[in-house]
């Protein structure tokens, strides 16, 4: 007999990715669910564009390059880092301004209480961005009814270790703003309390999936010797 936290994993992504059925979240998750994202070098800001005219600050990760300079709240009006600019909703939304090389700096024009700022960071190493299913799912719901609303996950493989499930799944789904359609995997482990996950650790292979949905990458500059 196949595990029981296994079967709440498979149901929980049958009935919430597959088959949308968004009002049962609660029903696998608790609001408490913490997302844990691994390291990984940028500002560790999570921002919204959900209402389709602005990019608002949603959360500020703990200790991150953007803490004590960035609010939750502010709308990013301009992002330049001395290569590229990104200005307006639809460059800010599409743009990975956030990412870069450690060291390098970013300067952000935002909207604060209705006054105009500029922002310097250096951005460096986000040791981790933890979040609350309480706190991202308007976001989340935003990326599977608005961006991927076709989203289906496949589970490849899938196993249990005590309160932990960890699965392997290929993603399929076609991104409604630029019309092109990807397939891409994902690994993640969860940890289960009382029928409910409760954690989950995960990787995903962004970069192949933005590159099938027309995102390109550019050659760095090659550094002086």
């Amino acid at each position: 007999m196949e595990n029981k936290n296994i079967l709440i994993v498979r149901e929980c992504i049958e009935q919430i990715t597959n088959l949308k059925h968004f009002d049962r979240v609660y029903d696998y998750y608790s609001p408490s669910c913490v997302f844990h994202t691994p390291p990984y070098v940028g500002l560790g800001i999570m921002h919204d564009e959900s209402s389709g005219q602005q990019v608002a600050i949603k959360m500020v990760a703990a200790n991150a390059p953007a803490t004590g300079k960035v609010q939750v709240g502010d709308i990013v009006l301009r992002a330049s880092d001395g290569s590229r600019v990104w200005e307006g909703f639809e460059s800010l939304r599409a743009g990975m301004w956030g990412l870069g090389v450690s060291g390098t700096t970013l300067k952000l024009i935002l909207l604060r209480d209705g006054e105009t700022i500029e922002v310097t960071i250096v951005r460096g190493r986000v040791e981790g961005f933890d979040s609350t299913m309480a706190e991202s799912l308007d976001v989340w719901l935003f990326y599977m009814t608005h961006e991927v609303p076709d989203l289906h996950t496949e589970i490849n493989y899938i196993l249990a270790d005590g309160d932990r499930v960890a699965y392997f799944a290929t993603n399929t789904g076609t991104n409604a703003i630029y019309h092109q359609s990807a397939v891409w995997t994902e690994c993640n482990i969860l940890r289960l309390e009382n029928g409910k996950i409760v954690e989950w650790w995960g990787v995903e292979d962004l970069f192949s999936m933005r590159q099938q949905f027309g995102y390109q990458m550019v050659e760095p500059a090659k550094a002086q010797p």
